[in-house]
């Protein structure tokens, strides 16, 4: 139940097939992209991760079935 789960693919993404020289690169270039997600993507996926995370204590520590999560 991470919030950001979203954000590895598109930063995965967004650098791919880039090369950097150092780790100061790698974190630059990481954070230009960051900024440039809309602060709404942001808001959505936390609103998203609250709804999960009352919905798995609702369940009261049942399965929950991948299937279910997509209901949400």
């Amino acid at each position: 139940m991470v919030p950001a789960d979203f954000l590895l693919p598109k930063l995965k993404s967004a650098l791919k097939g880039s090369r950097f020289q150092t780790v100061e690169e790698i974190v630059e270039n990481s954070l230009q992209d960051l900024r440039a997600f809309p602060q709404n993507t942001f808001h959505d996926a936390f609103q998203n991760w609250k709804k999960h995370g009352e919905w798995c204590v609702k369940s009261g520590g049942e399965y929950l079935k991948e299937t279910s999560l997509i209901k949400l």
